[in-house]
């Protein structure tokens, strides 16, 4: 029985092949694949949140914007979810979550994560969190550098 160990490949560009490259198994991060992989999949968590909202299994915060529901904003690997204070709605967030992580064999860091509850009580913020395994955040926090739920007008924010 053979198999292959090594392999090379070469690329027709514009009607000139290229000098032949080596074939690893797997990417590694700074691949340039990785980054149009890693778009795919997070295409796919975009459609998982679309279609649990359609479902009415999560539920984003309405009217913010003319009628529009919000759930979520990501930029790259991070992501801000707006959703409805229900339990039901973050146990399916959680089971949403579970599922990505499943089918993308990506690992969500939930000791990252945190959870700002706005208008909740204490002790079901408390028990969210621990149903999540999430840390509790105050505000203001950063998102992506910048501070969410800061005073606009002060110089600091």
């Amino acid at each position: 029985m053979e198999y292959m160990s090594t392999a090379r490949a070469a690329a027709l560009v514009n009607g000139a092949v290229t000098d032949e490259f080596r074939l690893y198994k797997g990417l590694r991060q700074r691949d340039h694949l990785s980054m149009f992989l890693f778009i795919l999949v997070t295409e796919v968590l975009h459609l998982m949140f679309k279609k649990a909202e359609e479902l009415g299994v999560i539920e984003g915060v309405k009217d913010v914007l003319l009628g529009k529901s919000i759930s979520y904003l990501q930029f790259a690997d991070d992501t801000i979810l707006f959703l409805r204070a229900k339990e039901a709605v973050v146990r399916n967030l959680k089971y949403v979550l579970h599922c990505f992580e499943l089918f993308s064999g990506l690992s969500i860091n939930f000791q990252k994560s945190c959870m700002v509850g706005f208008g909740v009580e204490e002790e079901f913020l408390f028990r969210m969190a621990t149903i999540c395994k999430y840390k509790i955040g105050l505000l203001p926090f950063n998102y992506l550098g910048i501070p969410l739920g800061a005073d606009p007008r002060k110089i600091s924010s």
